[in-house]
């Protein structure tokens, strides 16, 4: 979003890559969730039944979307009742606030009754944002911008303190065959979709790239990991997914600037860094 608004880009591509990094995130999640719970059986020991497998972490995703609507919907209810009535300076500040109590209550009820660290926010913040007008949006989102940055630096601090060095040297060939992998996924996968629905040339040779800038909901994936498994497995997995998002948080933002310019939708020239 970021490189997308700093280069004022327009067309196809960039109209694509919004939803479908959305789409993404949200499939990302689900995924995590059922998974998770066959991964912790794994770790354990314990008999794997798929059935009891499957079917408790998809009541978790369904569970953990319907709580996600409605704080959301609450949430929305208030802005239009109360946030949006206020002068701009106090609706900063009253996003800012409201925002942070739901999250924080979004938490508290994921851990209290096992629903989805991740899943609950995620379905919060779609469904008031598309309960409130632009204005407000804009609003809310430059509160949490600027709110948010001191936490993805802690949390990269403690992750890095938890790094040991035997599970990095363990992670190095797993992380390449990862990051190779990511990348062959995000291009080749993109060409492929856009070919399946006659998308323009540009979003065929292009989407990839712009796909391919890493972190947002893997950190929560990451530390939602962190709560469900035992402390040498969450250290092997961060290592791997660490390593993956130093790279693409690297070669992403250059490669999807050269995507977006080969397109022919940059109307600014841009230092990616």
């Amino acid at each position: 979003m970021q490189i997308i608004k700093k280069l004022k880009a327009k067309g196809p591509v960039k109209k694509t890559v919004i939803p479908v990094v959305g789409l993404l995130d949200i499939i990302a999640v689900v995924i995590f969730a059922l998974f998770a719970s066959i991964a912790v059986g794994i770790v354990d020991g314990s008999d794997i039944d798929i059935f009891n497998a499957l079917l408790f972490p998809l009541r978790e995703v369904i569970l953990s979307v319907i709580v996600g609507i409605v704080l959301g919907g609450i949430l929305g209810v208030i802005s239009k009742l109360f946030v949006e009535k206020a002068p701009k300076q106090d609706r900063y500040l009253a996003y800012l606030a409201f925002i942070l109590a739901f999250i924080l209550g979004s938490v508290f009820l994921a851990e209290r009754y096992h629903l989805s660290l991740i899943l609950i926010p995620l379905t919060i913040g779609m469904t008031f944002t598309n309960l409130v007008g632009k204005e407000s949006f804009m609003i809310q989102n430059a509160a949490l911008s600027n709110f948010g940055g001191p936490f993805i630096i802690i949390f990269f601090t403690i992750a890095g303190l938890a790094l040991a060095p035997t599970s990095m040297v363990q992670a190095g060939l797993i992380a390449l065959v990862f990051i190779a992998l990511r990348f062959i996924g995000k291009v080749a996968g993109a060409y492929l979709g856009a070919s399946m629905t006659a998308c323009p040339v540009t979003v065929k040779k292009y989407t990839g790239f712009c796909l391919l800038p890493q972190a947002g909901v893997t950190i929560g994936m990451l530390v939602a990991l962190s709560a469900i498994l035992p402390e040498a497995e969450t250290q092997l997995v961060q290592a791997i997914v660490l390593s993956s998002i130093l790279i693409f948080q690297i070669i992403g933002p250059i490669l999807m600037k050269y995507g977006l310019e080969k397109a022919g939708e940059s109307r600014l020239q841009i230092d990616v860094f």
